[in-house]
């Protein structure tokens, strides 16, 4: 059937280019953000240094390779520190760790890594049995040890920690915990020089000679 009128229909105009289809976007993972403390973080860190002496919860808070270095000590794997804190556990049976939430700090952090600055506090308590040699620390007998850590509970003050942990990973990578001193907090160290770690542990409250750095040994040696 023709148009009205009897005139031949005009072709259409040429119809508008198609709208071109909205990019899909890349999906992207979650990122942290800068300069914060992440909730999961904070979570692990006091896990893993309140159970200090737990050795499977420390263990499962660390990835395979962790180490840690407390002060005066050399690097030890996982395995070695958990260990040794078990035998300090049983030596001090009432020993208490704490690591509060609140002084865990943001450091630093890479594309697989993060940094933060943890306070720790070691409330070792009474020594109320024989401390065995662990690592390159010697042992130390009931007997042998002088009266005030038998009498007197001992208590460190909080000590901060440079503590790195695997972001994919969710697990701690290592700490190092430098000496710097945080609140005294009831410490009973301070008269000790240092007042914490392994020099005060063990040459300051129970009189022992610490065995010298390898370094040390190595220069005798030639």
């Amino acid at each position: 059937m023709g148009a009205c009128g009897g005139k031949e229909a005009k072709p259409a105009a040429d119809s508008a280019p198609a709208a071109e289809a909205p990019k899909a976007e890349t999906a992207t993972p979650p990122q942290m953000e800068a300069g914060k403390v992440t909730d999961a973080h904070s979570a692990l860190l006091v896990k893993a240094f309140v159970n200090m002496a737990d050795a499977e919860v420390l263990k499962s808070c660390c990835t395979e390779d962790a180490w840690m270095s407390p002060p005066g000590a050399p690097k030890f794997s996982i395995e070695e520190m958990s260990g040794m804190l078990a035998g300090y556990k049983g030596t001090f049976p009432d020993w208490v760790s704490l690591c509060p939430a609140d002084k865990i700090t943001f450091v630093s952090e890479t594309d697989t890594e993060v940094v933060y600055k943890v306070f720790t506090q070691q409330n070792i308590g009474l020594m109320k049995a024989d401390l065995p040699a662990m690592g390159p620390f010697p042992a130390c007998t009931m007997d042998e040890a002088p009266a005030r850590p038998k009498e007197t509970p001992t208590v460190m003050p909080f000590e901060s920690g440079l503590v790195t942990v695997n972001k994919e990973k969710g697990l701690i990578v290592s700490g190092a915990w430098t000496g710097e001193l945080g609140e005294e907090a009831g410490a009973t160290t301070m008269d000790f020089e240092p007042k914490v770690g392994m020099v005060m542990l063990y040459e300051k409250l129970l009189g022992l000679k610490m065995p010298e750095p390898p370094a040390a040994e190595e220069a005798k040696a030639e």
